[in-house]
């Protein structure tokens, strides 16, 4: 099992440094078709470097929050508790706004 998972991660890790690739080569490629400006190029990488820790940084972030909003459905889903079920939306809504404000900061990239 250790192994499989292990080959997954690999293969997800190579997906997205491919996509990685491809995000650097659009970046750098001018859409006129002339030869990029290497100050360009340097200015592209800076930024998408910088994109790319973010978006890391903010899935750390919502990992946590989105895995106690499943929780707190399965624990509503299996209550009879009208007490509980409140409870347990009143603090779903809580880490959802909490994503959005992540979601927000992230992508309100000027």
């Amino acid at each position: 099992v250790k192994r499989v998972e292990t080959h997954i991660e690999i293969i997800t890790a190579k997906k997205r440094l491919i996509s990685l690739n491809k995000a650097i080569d659009e970046l750098l490629t001018p859409k006129d078709g002339t030869k990029p400006n290497i100050a360009d190029e340097e200015e592209a990488l800076r930024y998408l470097l910088i994109k790319i820790s973010l978006l890391d940084k903010a899935g750390q972030k919502l990992r946590p929050s989105i895995n106690k909003i499943i929780a707190l459905i399965e624990e509503s889903v299996g209550s009879n508790d009208p007490n509980r079920i409140k409870h347990n939306l009143s603090a779903a809504d809580i880490e959802a706004r909490l994503i959005l404000e992540i979601v927000d900061d992230v992508f309100d990239i000027k």
